[in-house]
């Protein structure tokens, strides 16, 4: 399929402010020039060349992902476009050399005459001002200047996600919704606390192909009882912003328990136009990991609304949220993660829950090195996983696509506990391995409890060990400045 049609494109996939200007619906215009680009034939206004060439490389590579073409493939063409510029400079300053050789051998007694004036000038006492650059001078600052910006391109292209937008490290913590008593999101305690990730939504109980929250509420029903959309509006006001979590420990994910495929991407499509978060995170655990159809048709699906959403200018950010042992994924998550990446989903990254080990770990070994130890061994999977997907990454690219995400204090199962020094620890190792996202469970919990609460089974509403004045938020979300994108 070639790139491009052979003719004028609508404006408005356009991305950058020049090729706003330059490209045009409309039938070929007075003053308007014909450029190609490659396969590509741009009608353009009679703008300067290098702005040109702008907006039809901005074009290019928005029309390479819009069909399907691979970041990689855009990042070829914007760096083969500087190269190409940089030759037409230097190009451009030849040929200038040549027509100012020639010229001299004609105007010798002018340059003289000009000289001389220079002199009467500078004896009579005027101030000379400052000379200009030489063109070669100003030939080289421009190239200079594009090389300049293959380096801005390339370090900004390796801090952005699947889809292009920059993206910094970021903090959000899972808020469970339908505990009672509700956790106050809307009114964001810190900057640790503006970004939530709220939990979960499921199949409604008794209708397996309607999305709920906790399988209790209705999406209307969590409106009025909740006052959930009201409260994600306030958040937004107050600078903060949510993702949405689907699945969870308990229930049915959606795809697990909707069998059609048409009526499983109209629940995912009604809870995106409800709440329109740019993040999505599935967290798949327990049986519902295990099921491969129920993996084929969220792939499917999701890959579906997310190049949907892309079309229409709107980035859809994927993450899986996977159970792990101290040895990385199990081979259910991997499969997941095959799955995903072959139905063509743009995974942001993988999230490991570093919580409820059991038997994988030892003994001797700390929560803290658990942790650290299933994220290296995931480190070295995802790098496999996406190499026999076709899309090889550096090690630096794969711990950009990854998330940790611990458990707050006790956890579900005896004798694991993770405290405030482990979250010290883990969110030193994050920040020195360049990890994208830390999160955990949950915000909810991020207290101490009372006494009566601290023996028994993990509570809902704290986290079972004595905090002090401190929140695992702030110390987990240190240094992980960046919105939710």
């Amino acid at each position: 399929m070639p790139l491009a049609p052979e003719r004028p494109f609508p404006f408005e996939t356009c991305l950058s402010p020049v090729a706003l200007v330059q490209l045009t619906p409309s039938a070929y215009g007075v003053g308007r020039r014909r450029t190609r680009v490659g396969s590509t034939r741009l009608y353009t206004q009679p703008l300067a060349s290098e702005q040109r060439h702008y907006s039809c490389a901005t074009y290019r590579i928005r029309l390479i992902k819009h069909q399907g073409g691979s970041t990689g493939e855009s990042d070829l063409f914007v760096v083969k476009w500087c190269i190409k510029t940089i030759r037409g400079f230097l190009s451009g300053y030849q040929g200038w050399r040549k027509r100012v050789s020639k010229k001299r051998g004609s105007d010798t007694s002018v340059a003289a005459e000009a000289g001389n004036a220079r002199v009467v000038r500078h004896l009579s006492g005027r101030p000379r001002g400052r000379r200009r650059p030489s063109s070669l001078t100003r030939v080289c600052i421009a190239a200079g200047l594009v090389v300049a910006g293959l380096g801005g391109f390339l370090v900004w292209r390796v801090a952005t996600d699947a889809n292009g937008a920059f993206q910094p490290p970021w903090f959000s913590g899972y808020v469970d919704v339908t505990v009672v008593p509700q956790y106050p999101f809307d009114a964001p305690l810190g900057e640790a606390t503006k970004n939530v990730t709220l939990a979960f939504v499921v199949a409604n109980a008794g209708q397996a192909c309607t999305p709920s929250w906790g399988s209790t509420y209705s999406l209307d029903a969590a409106k009025a009882s909740l006052k959930l959309d009201e409260r994600i509006a306030k958040l937004r006001s107050n600078g903060g912003a949510i993702a949405v979590s689907f699945g969870g420990s308990v229930n049915s994910e959606l795809a697990n328990s909707c069998q059609n495929a048409a009526e499983l991407e109209r629940a995912y499509r009604a809870v995106l136009e409800r709440y329109n978060p740019a993040t999505i995170d599935f967290d798949i655990e327990g049986t519902n990991l295990a099921d491969s159809a129920a993996w084929q048709r969220r792939a499917a699906v999701v890959a579906a609304l997310q190049k949907e959403r892309n079309n229409w200018g709107h980035s859809l950010a994927v993450w899986l949220t996977l159970p792990v042992t101290p040895q990385g994924l199990t081979d259910a998550g991997t499969s997941a993660v095959d799955q995903m990446l072959a139905a063509g989903v743009q995974l942001a990254g993988v999230n490991i829950m570093t919580m409820n080990y059991g038997s994988s770990r030892s003994s001797s070994q700390s929560m803290l090195d658990a942790g650290t130890s299933a994220a290296q061994a995931t480190h070295e999977q995802l790098s496999i996983i996406y190499q026999r997907a076709g899309m090889p990454l550096n090690g630096e690219q794969i711990w950009r696509k990854m998330g940790l995400t611990p458990m707050i204090g006790r956890n579900d199962l005896p004798g694991e506990v993770f405290d405030l020094d482990a979250a010290r620890g883990l969110n030193s190792f994050a920040l020195s391995k360049g990890v994208t996202r830390v999160s955990m469970w949950s915000l909810n919990r991020d207290t101490s409890c009372s006494q009566d609460a601290s023996e028994g089974p993990a509570s809902h509403t704290c986290s079972g060990i004595n905090q002090g004045s401190q929140r695992f938020s702030d110390v987990l979300g240190a240094g992980f400045q960046g919105k939710l994108p």
